[in-house]
């Protein structure tokens, strides 16, 4: 059996809830949670081993209940565990946006920007990217066990009709969405790159959760429910996802989890 820790942020609900309704169909494998909403969560430490509230400090008691009410205690240890998976981190979709709207890339998109890159520029910019949306502190203070991080998904593509301002690059760029996954792919591709720098695994966005237009299919973020009210999230919420949504990315990460068994996965630590 593989015994998994999922850590992360809001992000992890849609995963939470397809485990709950799925995970005894899958005895080879175990998973639990440790998570805490942004920006609640940037206040946890960990020390390569135990992770959570940190020790001797009282100035920040909401977030110590919070933990404790969402997860039935304030730390854990990571070495309990055969390897870690981060969910929710990274999101670089705002800046690709920008990038699009602003220019046209050799190979990948060509619809009349006002600028050109060539691929390799491109790149470089996706590797800048993607090591800014990275954090490092994050990776060390769970480096005990092997890390693997599930890719933050795409917005839902009614974020290209959001009169939301932080949505604003997207509406720009909804009328030629010609080479918008390429994009996103290209960009992908590259953070792999960097990921397994860090020492770790990227599981990229299924793929059958994509859109031609290169977003999340709308149908995924229908209903999706916040982490600490348990409500659903409002309907200009273009990024948490649903169960429906989570149930294919564990299937993903349960492939993962059989290519690569714990013996494996141990002897990478």
């Amino acid at each position: 059996m593989t015994h998994a820790l999922i850590l992360g942020n809001s992000h992890t609900v849609a995963l939470r809830h397809a485990w709950s309704a799925l995970g005894e169909r899958h005895p080879r494998h175990r998973i639990d949670f440790f998570v805490a909403p942004q920006p609640q969560f940037k206040y946890l430490r960990g020390d390569g081993r135990v992770f959570g509230v940190p020790t001797g400090r009282s100035d920040k008691p909401g977030v110590t209940r919070m933990v404790e009410r969402l997860n039935g205690r304030v730390r854990i240890d990571v070495t309990d565990f055969d390897l870690v998976l981060l969910v929710g981190f990274g999101n670089p979709y705002t800046q690709l946006a920008e990038l699009m709207l602003a220019s046209d890339i050799d190979g990948l998109r060509e619809v009349g920007a006002p600028t050109r890159l060539s691929r390799a520029a491109f790149e470089a910019i996706c590797r800048h990217i993607a090591e800014a949306s990275m954090n490092a502190n994050l990776f060390k203070r769970v480096a005990s066990r092997p890390l693997v991080l599930l890719e933050r998904s795409r917005p839902d593509e009614t974020c290209l009709r959001s009169e939301d301002p932080r949505y604003a690059a997207w509406r720009g760029i909804a009328d030629s969405p010609e080479g918008v996954d390429a994009v996103l792919t290209a960009y992908s591709a590259v953070f792999a790159t960097v990921v397994a720098e860090m020492g770790a695994t990227l599981i990229p966005q299924p793929r059958e959760t994509i859109q031609p237009n290169g977003l999340t299919a709308a149908r995924f973020s229908l209903g999706s429910i916040s982490l600490t009210g348990g409500q659903p999230h409002p309907e200009g919420d273009h990024l948490h996802l649903n169960a429906a949504y989570g149930e294919i990315c564990l299937a993903h990460i349960f492939d993962f989890l059989d290519s690569f068994g714990a013996p494996a996965l141990v002897a990478r630590s």
